[in-house]
């Protein structure tokens, strides 16, 4: 039967209403599913149509950190991001200053550290010691299984008149040379995500309890997907309109966050609570 052309304009009516409503209830949900989280920051990344900007080719990474959650990374030689997937925070950096900055967008905060000041957030201090800057050597080569990429084993060296203990001695990191990223990048990287700075992106990290104490015998550090990607450059940028704060607890909201006590099972912290 054919259709009227007033219930043809009715139906339209409906469909626009329900598209712009469903987004709007899905956003109420404090802790969004990781994979609609996911959609919307790779929505951002992409570039308006016949906007003047340039276009980077960047690499996506999902990865997951005992330290620092679950985050998506985008990261390139000259320019990083990472969007953790239960916060409103982000951490940008770009090249050629290398200035940190991070900036929620429900707060409408920020805060920024020069390059060589930043050790990564307040609230994840208590992995300070993995973070030495120390060396680390291949052992072996092959493939990452979930991503498929080229990785290279890495074991920290033994260094004269520095003692290692069996924990650290035994640590391994999972690295690979295929997505390529400047030293000051991978530096920002590190500090923000806890792990040690080496030549390569990491992927997977294996570590003893006994180094942290850990309650969990989960990986370390875990990436789950790796892709490239074109993004607008200004994907990087701090958005204008923002408040510069002094602490960074003002921009993630840590004052309201437990932090990542509950890892540790004697901290004195937890009983302070």
């Amino acid at each position: 039967m054919p259709t009227s052309p007033a219930a043809l304009f009715s139906s339209l009516v409906l469909s626009c209403s329900l598209s712009a409503t469903l987004p709007a209830m899905a956003g109420n949900n404090r802790v969004a599913d990781f994979a609609e989280r996911e959609k919307n920051f790779c929505s951002h990344a992409k570039a308006v149509p016949g906007a003047r900007s340039k276009q980077l080719n960047v690499w996506a990474l999902k990865q997951n950190c005992q330290a620092s959650g679950s985050a998506i990374i985008h990261i390139c030689p000259t320019a990083l991001r990472i969007d953790p997937a239960d916060r409103d925070y982000s951490i940008i950096a770009r090249a050629p200053k290398w200035t940190v900055f991070i900036f929620n967008k429900a707060r409408k905060t920020y805060c920024s550290w020069p390059s060589d000041r930043y050790a990564g957030l307040r609230k994840d201090v208590l992995f300070g010691s993995w973070l030495q800057e120390r060396q680390w050597q291949c052992f072996a080569t092959g493939k990452h299984k979930e991503t498929g990429l080229n990785i290279k084993r890495m074991r920290e060296m033994q260094k004269k008149g520095v003692e290692l203990s069996t924990a650290e001695q035994d640590a391994v990191i999972l690295a690979t040379p295929d997505i390529p990223a400047s030293p000051d990048c991978l530096k920002v990287y590190a500090r923000s995500i806890k792990v040690p700075v080496l030549q390569y992106v990491p992927l997977e990290g294996h570590i003893a309890k006994s180094l942290f104490g850990l309650n969990t015998s989960k990986a370390y550090l875990s990436t789950s997907r790796a892709r490239q990607e074109n993004v607008d450059s200004s994907f990087f940028d701090l958005p204008q309109g923002f408040k510069k704060v002094a602490e960074d607890i003002s921009v993630t909201g840590a004052e309201e966050d437990p932090g990542f006590a509950e890892l540790i099972p004697d901290m004195k912290v937890k009983n302070q609570r």
